[in-house]
């Protein structure tokens, strides 16, 4: 991890993966264009909707469970979230056995779970 032990922060790339890929992934799901604007006004929602006032610069822990809670509420209202750049946009209406090329080569979706 790449988070500092000196004031504990959380690892940037928790910071990366929320606002590109999560947050894009809601907004696509709702029908919207994944605009920095648009990534904003639904990372408001999730801090109010979950109570955090912030994340910036907060502990590893803090910044994990407020991505899981996210994940969760999502869930909740059908909407899947992919944890990773390698899933497809659309994993989900796929099977688990379904071949999708990952670069230069096909792997199984559950390979990429």
């Amino acid at each position: 991890m790449k988070h500092s032990q000196a004031n504990n922060n959380a690892d940037t790339l928790l910071y990366k993966v929320y606002w590109k890929l999560y947050l894009g992934d809601i907004l696509y799901h709702l029908g919207f264009e994944p605009t920095d604007e648009a990534r904003r006004l639904v990372h408001e929602f999730h801090k109010k909707m979950l109570g955090y006032s912030s994340i910036a610069g907060r502990s590893q822990e803090v910044v994990q469970r407020f991505l899981a809670e996210v994940l969760i509420f999502w869930a909740e209202q059908g909407i899947f979230v992919r944890s990773s750049g390698k899933q497809p946009l659309g994993i989900h209406e796929l099977g688990l056995s379904d071949l999708v090329k990952v670069g230069n080569e096909y792997k199984k979706i559950w390979e990429l779970l």
